[in-house]
């Protein structure tokens, strides 16, 4: 990679979906060796998949300076809405093969969270896709995600935006709290970044 860099072809490299150990290990030998370690780790992030980036990559923040870049903040759609009355025709989900293989935890589950979240979403003013994405980016290291594919496709007035909201800030984060709440029904670990948000400082115009 520093072959790479240096000709010019490349500014810096990064790593995608790493084990955090693969990660520490080529940090640690790019120093031993002089090169240029990876700075930037691309890793799926939602309320549904958090391991990685709120415990495994834990200390890789700090002690690499390893930045991330995110995916999928609306877990293949189902943060959407979208399926709450059935499989669309020509959706990912309509297809077997592509359900069995991506998600855990199942479908359905998926889909009776996404439906918990709606009136959330209805009191703070914004769709739920937007509230996926606002939930995604409280937490610090989150900032930088690539958008979703549906998100290229839909109308640009639902689409992630930041809006003046008329709600106080407070308020917005204990709804996003609510949020984790429902999360923590599934799990017993949730990030303390993930509960404290400004939502009008997150939802931003993707463009």
């Amino acid at each position: 990679m520093n072959y790479v860099i240096s000709q010019g072809w490349a500014f810096y490299w990064g790593t995608s979906e790493w084990l955090a150990s693969d990660i520490r290990e080529a940090c640690e030998i790019a120093d031993r060796l002089g090169l240029i370690r990876p700075i930037v780790e691309q890793s799926q992030y939602n309320i549904f998949t958090r391991g990685k980036v709120e415990f495994e990559y834990a200390d890789l923040y700090k002690k690499y300076k390893v930045g991330l870049t995110t995916w999928s903040p609306l877990a293949y759609g189902t943060l959407t809405g979208k399926y709450s009355n059935g499989k669309p025709d020509g959706s990912r989900f309509s297809k077997a093969a592509f359900a069995s293989r991506v998600l855990t935890p199942s479908y359905d589950e998926r889909v009776e969270f996404a439906d918990k979240l709606k009136p959330i979403a209805k009191e703070m003013g914004c769709s739920l896709p937007q509230l996926a994405t606002a939930w995604c980016m409280s937490n610090e290291q989150c900032r930088r995600f690539s958008p979703p594919r549906a998100a290229r496709r839909e109308p640009q007035g639902d689409r992630v935006r930041r809006q003046d909201h008329p709600r106080s800030q407070g308020q917005d984060r204990c709804d996003l709290q609510r949020c984790s709440q429902c999360a923590r029904d599934r799990s017993s670990r949730v990030h303390p970044q993930t509960l404290l948000v400004d939502l009008s400082s997150v939802l931003q115009l993707n463009t």
